[in-house]
């Protein structure tokens, strides 16, 4: 059950990372910049329409999930990725931590005390850079990335983890 839910959450996140890193050289260079907007709303549905099928799907969902601030997102041959770097670590982090689980390298089939003490902080480290960067008005995009890969393999691990608990206690059909 562990590892045919990470390996299918593993293909789930890989088809959101993969476009991430290849749809900004599949664009004219410096052609997608300057993307800045806000979460939940479709800022830029004029370029995402003139775009291939693809590349605008994604980038239409990074507009409604995503600020898209070009300050804070990497840029490779000149194009903004279509989510922040915090969102594509988070997501990197995720995709570690499935990694983890299928290399059986994960979370122990149980999770002590302990243990939930030490992945909290490790997951929370994302809520408090967020803070600090808004409480006392500074950039910190290595802690950025860091805290959110972090963060993203803490998801990951205890989601597989839950998952795996819930089919253990669920009731047996004969």
């Amino acid at each position: 059950m562990r590892g045919i839910f990470a390996a299918s959450l593993l293909v789930i996140a890989l088809i959101f990372f993969i476009p991430a890193i290849a749809l900004p050289f599949m664009q004219p260079s410096d052609t997608l910049s300057g993307l800045d907007g806000s979460i939940n709303i479709i800022d830029h549905a004029d370029i995402w329409d003139g775009m291939n099928p693809i590349s605008g799907a994604f980038y239409y969902l990074g507009d409604l999930i995503c600020h898209q601030e070009q300050g804070r997102s990497f840029v490779f041959n000149g194009n903004q990725m279509y989510v922040c770097m915090r969102d594509i670590s988070i997501l990197t982090g995720f995709i570690i931590g499935l990694l983890m689980v299928l290399a059986e390298s994960g979370l122990p089939r149980q999770i002590d005390r302990k243990m939930a003490i030490i992945l909290i902080a490790a997951f929370m480290t994302t809520p408090l850079e967020w803070s600090i960067e808004h409480i006392f008005d500074v950039d910190l995009p290595f802690t950025r990335c860091i805290a959110a890969v972090l963060s993203g393999a803490v998801v990951s691990l205890m989601l597989v983890h839950l998952v795996e608990k819930g089919a253990e206690t669920a009731p047996k059909r004969d």
